[in-house]
């Protein structure tokens, strides 16, 4: 007669619902626990203890075990959620503990990060982490740590936020790839340092703004808190005004236009709009540029922009004036032509803070004293 088959032989025989590569040919757990049978009543107990067969749940585990290294080495995600799913009936079915299940689930989510996968995956791996129960906070953290990892390389914004999570804290992207604000209470953004910095973040990418219940994070936090006192101390100008991230060569950028118009002597005296822009950046470091604009723009074609110049000021990196200010001057008529360097008093390059600001005056008739 034949032996009716059981729950245990039933789980036994999943091998033969795979093909030849060990992978469910065309199969869904779904469908499988649909045809599953009762489980098997408890074994008797007598007095010295349940009856149970030598390494049974040693047997089990090496049995799911292999089972899942199958579905790994299948570099298929649709298949990792399959052997997910499968470690979930036997951690239920109590054939393997609940340690032996989360480890195997952690196989399957390490591999599942390590996948070159398109962008709506890192959300199901996300669900799958949620789902696991019994897990350590450190081993849990590290999952997490991964996961945020991997959205950090998109988008800093969406990694934070992620992180962040389970905190009161929000999140406002001042730049999605550069440059956060974490708003919050003191405690709870002490909380999401610490959280931030546990995801192996130094510690040279926070910056405490002056506005309190504030906390910068990324790449330009110091430089954006420091900004506007920089630019005092080297060009002696207190422009206001948001700061501005930039793409390219500008990193950071503040831009404000003088009141009305001046003649300015480079223009001829003519009446121009002068714009100022403040910047910095990590190759240039930092530097201001005057953009001066006919207020009566020519009739003839050829002579649209014969008036348009631009005049910048930097420091020098590097020679006897390092240091020392430099101004340029770079005509907007062709933007091949070489900038032309303003030589000071002494007929030498490299200003003072103090002897630049006479200069700018002199060029363009723009006090910097009244940029505040």
């Amino acid at each position: 007669m034949m032996k009716e088959k059981g729950y245990a032989d039933w789980i036994a025989s999943f091998s033969q619902d795979y093909d030849g590569g060990g992978i469910w040919n065309g199969a869904y757990i779904v469908e499988i626990l649909l045809d599953m049978p009762a489980m098997p009543p408890p074994p008797r107990k007598k007095f010295w203890g349940p009856i149970k067969e030598n390494n049974e749940e040693d047997d089990n585990y090496a049995m799911i075990a292999a089972k899942v290294k199958k579905f790994i080495d299948s570099k298929d995600f649709e298949f990792y959620k399959q052997g997910f799913d499968l470690v979930d009936v036997y951690d239920m079915s109590d054939l393997i503990t609940q340690e032996e299940a989360n480890e195997l689930k952690e196989k399957i989510l390490d591999a599942a990060l390590g996948l070159p996968s398109p962008r709506e995956i890192i959300d199901e791996i996300k669900e799958m982490l949620d789902e696991i129960k019994g897990l350590s906070e450190e081993k849990r953290l590290d999952l997490e740590w991964e996961i945020y990892h991997y959205l950090s390389m998109g988008s800093l914004e969406e990694a934070v936020e992620y992180a962040l999570r389970k905190l009161d804290v929000k999140v406002i992207a001042i730049d999605p790839v550069t440059l956060l604000a974490l708003e919050g209470e003191p405690k709870e953004l002490e909380k999401a340092k610490a959280r931030l910095r546990r995801f192996a973040e130094e510690e040279n990418l926070f910056a405490p703004a002056p506005k309190p219940g504030l906390l910068l994070f990324g790449s330009l936090a110091e430089r954006y808190v420091t900004f506007h006192k920089e630019i005092e101390e080297i060009f002696g100008a207190t422009p206001g005004g948001a700061i501005q991230v930039g793409g390219g060569d500008l990193a950071l950028y503040l831009r404000v236009d003088y009141p009305g118009t001046v003649k300015a002597p480079i223009a001829n005296n003519h009446d121009v709009t002068v714009s100022i822009t403040f910047e910095w950046s990590v190759e240039l470091g930092f530097g201001m540029e005057f953009t001066l604009v006919p207020a009566k723009l020519a009739t003839q074609p050829s002579q649209l922009l014969n008036d348009y110049y631009g005049i910048w000021v930097d420091q020098w990196k590097e020679g006897p004036n390092i240091g020392k200010l430099e101004i340029g001057i770079q005509s907007e008529e062709d933007d091949f032509e070489d900038n032309k360097s303003v030589q000071n008093d002494n007929g030498t390059y490299g200003f003072t803070k103090e002897e630049m600001k006479k200069k700018i005056l002199e060029l363009t008739g723009i006090d910097l004293d009244e940029i505040n």
